[in-house]
């Protein structure tokens, strides 16, 4: 059986790993808030976390939102 310590060490890692990520914008995000979260509220996850890839998850939100053929 787990304890809550060793739960808090597995998520802990999880997210680090996402934060860490080359693109967390296309990682999928730990803790099933992949399928849980909008793409607005991913964009603003990454606005919050990874402020530095904002703007590739921005053109994700706006390709998604307004179709692909926007650029």
């Amino acid at each position: 059986m787990l304890s809550a310590a060793s739960l808090e060490s597995c998520w802990s890692q999880a997210w680090k790993d996402w934060f860490d990520s080359d693109a967390p914008e296309v990682s999928p995000i730990p803790d099933g808030y992949s399928t849980a979260l909008s793409t607005f509220h991913k964009l603003l996850l990454i606005r919050s976390w990874c402020p530095d890839r904002t703007v590739p998850m921005a053109k994700i939100y706006i390709a998604e939102t307004m179709g692909k053929q926007v650029r």
